[in-house]
């Protein structure tokens, strides 16, 4: 039986075989790692966004009410800050900061609203944290 030589585009060798083999099966394998990757990381990414989308609101929300509600019991009342109760004033200074601050920039919404009716929500969102604070305050 001929073989046909090493330098020969028919070389059908069984080792040449098993190398051809090898490589496709690494390929294959490489491909299923790269698409599995990619659709966790799109997973991930919706499951952030969806997190964000209804976190957010709520966080502006409560960090509205705890920037203004921590200083006030510490002013009028007999409380005093702690460190946690620091830590906590800190968080909602600065989640509330990000959100005026996005506000005054005109970015658009996390939520899916026109930028207007957050700004509004936003603003809604401190007048209800000030009446909160206040009748907290009156107890």
């Amino acid at each position: 039986m001929l073989r046909p030589s090493q330098g020969s585009i028919l070389t059908s060798s069984r080792a040449a075989q098993r190398r051809t083999a090898r490589a496709e099966r690494a390929k294959a394998a490489g491909s299923v790692f790269k698409t599995t990757f990619a659709v966790l990381f799109a997973l991930g990414a919706e499951a952030v966004g969806l997190v964000l989308l209804v976190g957010m609101p709520i966080a502006y929300a409560v960090a509205a009410y705890f920037t203004l509600a921590l200083p006030l019991r510490v002013l009028f009342g007999d409380a005093s800050f702690s460190l946690l109760g620091t830590g906590v004033w800190l968080v909602s200074a600065v989640i509330s900061a990000a959100g005026i601050l996005r506000a005054i920039a005109g970015a658009e919404p996390i939520a899916p609203v026109r930028p207007m009716f957050g700004r509004v929500l936003l603003g809604l969102n401190w007048a209800a944290a000030l009446v909160l604070a206040i009748a907290d305050l009156s107890r």
